[in-house]
């Protein structure tokens, strides 16, 4: 799955719980993402999103947004 390829719909979720999900890291989590969807690469955004921009692409890969929404 390329990032460039996610449906209006998924987009839309991320951009939207990046600013409203109660929890901070998941927030977090969304930002990075999202700014990976808009074509930022890896060190812009997680430079621009404190760091482990990889590991998050890699959850999200891995199940979607429900997997970005768990918490440690």
């Amino acid at each position: 799955m390329r990032l460039g390829e996610l449906s209006p719909e998924v987009l839309a979720a991320l951009n939207a719980e990046r600013f409203e999900h109660p929890h901070p890291e998941v927030r977090l989590k969304m930002r990075r993402v999202w700014l990976r969807s808009q074509g930022f690469d890896q060190a812009t955004c997680a430079t621009i999103a404190d760091g482990r921009c990889v590991l998050y692409l890699q959850q999200f890969q891995e199940g979607w947004l429900n997997r970005l929404r768990q918490l440690r």
